[in-house]
């Protein structure tokens, strides 16, 4: 009877640490980044990843830079010299007006594979704070073939596959 009381009171007590130790975790604000720079255009298909190894922090221009960590209150909490590579894909597209017709009458407003699109990488050695881009497929301006009606078909990257 007394190994009981005291498992209870032993697990008790470790479940009250696990609860405080929560309530008092501070992950720091949370850092949201427009990677690719096209807020009037949509973007789909966007992968991230990290690189499992640490680099001197630099700027997309290739100025070595310091990365600065701060809490949710304000206060900075560390600099750091290092960081891991991220990199990032992305599909872009052209925002187009949608058109609708008596025999499609529910237009189509995003969605890879519809219209022009291109592929894009983009690249962070400073912990997302600046973004080297690049246009991988430069396919949006190209055309494969002429419609029925005279218009050239966009061309279009819809799928990538990404892998670090």
């Amino acid at each position: 009877m007394k190994s009981k009381r005291l498992l209870s009171i032993t697990l008790l007590g470790i479940f009250m640490a696990l609860i405080v130790g929560i309530l008092q975790a501070d992950d720091g604000q949370m850092f949201r980044r427009n990677i690719s720079k096209t807020p009037e255009q949509e973007t789909e298909r966007a992968n991230l990843a990290h690189m499992t190894f640490y680099v001197p922090a630099q700027t997309s221009d290739g100025e070595i830079t310091a990365v600065e960590y701060y809490d949710a209150a304000g206060s900075l909490v560390d600099l750091r010299e290092f960081a891991k590579p991220l990199v990032a894909v992305y599909i872009d597209g052209i925002l187009e007006t949608a058109v609708t017709s008596a025999e499609f009458p529910f237009a189509i407003l995003s969605g890879a594979g519809y219209g022009a699109h291109d592929a894009h990488a983009a690249f962070s050695l400073d912990d997302g704070a600046t973004w080297k881009r690049t246009n991988l497929s430069n396919s949006a301006a190209l055309s494969s073939f002429v419609l029925a009606n005279g218009q050239p078909y966009p061309g279009d990257a819809h799928n990538m596959t990404f892998a670090v």
